[in-house]
């Protein structure tokens, strides 16, 4: 991958080497391609086995008892509709972040490129008040990306102990009634 971004890289039309600079497409070649080939091996195998296990859960659930099956899967749409809507919001708040580190990290080589100049006219407040302003833009932009995800995680969490919850509550029920066996109740719960 990164010998294909190089290869890339070299074909890129001449003027616009003259707009990029070196430290905006460097990091994007050595780091920035780091959690893609992880990314790359749990995008096949994780859904693959947890679609399985899935399927063998539902199959056995369905078995067991038809209302059990339809309780257990009844939060899934909810999930299936709201999870992909928030994350979606998170992978944006993601690129506008790296996107801003690039920019600060050309930033910064444009301060070591002219530390003569900037020494010579005196501007230290005014460099040091243009990075403090970029810093302080990925942070925001970093917190509020934290505050997403962990939303997001919250929610995933609730939704996953509501069913087990509604189980026990409305399974005992059921059991108590004479409606369900308990056997059946521990095996859709286990």
């Amino acid at each position: 991958l990164r010998y294909e971004l190089y290869q890339l890289m070299l074909r890129f039309p001449l003027p616009h080497f003259k707009t990029t600079s070196a430290g905006e497409l460097i990091p994007m070649i050595v780091a920035e391609t780091e959690p893609i080939g992880g990314f790359i091996g749990e995008s096949i195998s994780l859904p693959v086995f947890q679609g399985g296990l899935l399927i063998t859960y539902m199959v056995f659930i369905f078995n067991q008892n038809l209302w059990l099956g339809l309780a257990a899967i009844a939060l899934y749409p909810p999930q299936v509709y709201l999870i992909p809507r928030l994350q979606r919001k998170i992978n944006l708040l993601s690129k506008d972040r790296v996107t801003t580190a690039r920019q600060l990290a050309d930033r910064i080589g444009d301060s070591v490129a002219g530390s003569a100049e900037i020494r010579g006219n005196d501007t230290y407040a005014l460099e040091s008040a243009d990075i403090s302003e970029r810093l302080g833009k990925i942070y925001a932009i970093r917190y509020d990306i934290y505050k997403r995800k962990y939303f997001v995680k919250f929610l995933n969490n609730f939704l996953a102990q509501v069913t087990p919850f509604g189980f026990y509550s409305a399974g005992g029920y059921l059991v108590i009634k004479g409606n369900l066996s308990l056997g059946a109740l521990v095996a859709v719960l286990a």
